[in-house]
């Protein structure tokens, strides 16, 4: 049982004739066999009604609904009892003096403490995950608990939590009635499922990331010639080197050496000497991005800074290379578009937006000069906004041009002030 007290001041405001009243605090949350009390502080001077009445008390919530009158002030307490069990109601008290002045009083009356939240989503599982990035699920708000009840938050399989999207880690948490909690987690190498529960009170979701399959057993570029000649030149261009001089090495060329990967269709080429053009027929690479541009995050206070460009970089063989082979990154020709973009509201609703850009518009085409790409956005002075999205990078083979690869990375732009 809990005791709450109310304290009803009253003020005679001679400038407007009028008698004002005056209580804290404006509402309480009660559960049953708590006490409402409500006691008449005096005020000097002005002039001072003869009583306070407190009416509105309803039958079902209350053991009594009577009226309650306190006739003088600094007089005892008066209270009435919580019903138990009571409904789950909201009653409007009226406190109002004889002199005239009123204000309203809410009572927010319950079964009891309700510590489980609402049902909530972490959206979609993420799939075609790149491996070793981390990704973010959809940020949830607690609802449906008692307010002031702490909810315990927890994440499985070493996700991580936030109640600030800024400040993550593995630990439990305490959370309350319309807190957002924000989850995110590493994705697993090649081919592999990742999988958490987050926990709020008694509530729980799964997320999962699904990484994408290894490109090294399954994106492939064929190097054909079953039959006719075959040139050190076009060998050479095929496995990632475009300015191939008759001095190089061969030995370059074994099987799991610089170029050559260990594929099936490679079983006829040595991974010893000697070697032969004519071991390459039907010889094929793999495709892939042998490194990821890794997610992208920037946390800037707008409190003493004016109207200004910011910018992520993401340049190649630093962000991101190509494999397999030592040539493939200038074998490649790249372009990043956007896959999503919108404003995060601090309820944790995502809003579309394209206020991010790409900072050279020629990027979202493909070329062989994209080498560096900027996410650009600019804000001014006391700021707050929560930007984020996602980026895809395409990458298309030179010598067999229908061959089309994709990684994809997120980023966010946190502005306060």
């Amino acid at each position: 049982m809990a005791s709450h007290t109310v304290s009803v001041s009253t003020h005679w405001e001679s400038e407007i004739n009028k008698m004002s009243v005056i209580f804290s605090p404006n509402n309480a949350n009660l559960t049953p066999n708590d006490r409402l009390y409500f006691r008449w502080v005096a005020h000097t001077g002005g002039n001072q009604p003869s009583s306070v009445s407190v009416s509105g008390f309803s039958a079902s919530a209350f053991t009594s609904n009577a009226n309650i009158t306190l006739t003088s002030p600094n007089s005892a307490l008066q209270f009435r009892t919580v019903k138990n069990p009571a409904p789950n109601e909201t009653d409007t008290l009226s406190v109002s003096t004889s002199s005239g002045g009123s204000k309203f009083f809410t009572a927010y009356v319950s079964t009891g403490i309700d510590n489980t939240p609402n049902a909530f989503s972490l959206g979609n599982n993420k799939t075609l995950a790149n491996p070793n990035s981390t990704y973010s699920a959809n940020a949830v708000k607690i609802l449906g608990v008692t307010a002031g009840t702490p909810i315990t938050i927890s994440a499985t399989n070493g996700a991580q939590t936030s109640l600030d999207g800024v400040n993550y880690s593995t630990a439990n948490k305490v959370g309350y009635l319309n807190d957002i909690v924000y989850l995110r987690m590493d994705a697993y190498p090649y081919g592999q499922t990742r999988t958490t529960t987050l926990t709020m009170g008694q509530t729980s979701d799964t997320w999962s990331i699904v990484t994408r399959a290894n490109p090294q057993n399954g994106q492939k570029i064929y190097f054909g010639h079953a039959t006719g000649d075959i040139s050190l030149s076009e060998l050479g261009e095929f496995f990632g080197v475009l300015n191939v001089t008759y001095d190089i090495n061969l030995s370059t060329y074994l099987k799991n050496n610089v170029f050559v990967p260990i594929i099936s269709e490679n079983a006829n080429i040595p991974s010893s000497l000697p070697l032969n053009l004519t071991d390459f027929r039907n010889a094929a690479t793999s495709f892939y991005f042998d490194s990821y541009p890794p997610n992208k995050f920037m946390v800037v206070n707008t409190l003493g800074v004016g109207s200004q460009s910011y910018y992520f970089g993401i340049d190649l063989g630093t962000e991101w290379s190509m494999g397999f082979g030592a040539g493939m990154n200038e074998a490649s020709e790249f372009k990043m578009v956007f896959l999503e973009r919108w404003l995060t509201g601090t309820n944790g609703i995502k809003t579309a937006n394209s206020d991010v850009t790409l900072f050279d518009a020629n990027s979202s085409n493909y070329s062989a000069n994209n080498n560096v790409f900027a996410l650009q956005v600019t804000t001014g002075q006391t700021v707050e906004k929560r930007y984020q999205g996602i980026v895809r990078l395409w990458a298309k083979n030179r010598y067999d041009p229908s061959v089309e690869i994709y990684a994809d990375f997120e980023y966010e732009y946190f502005f306060y002030s």
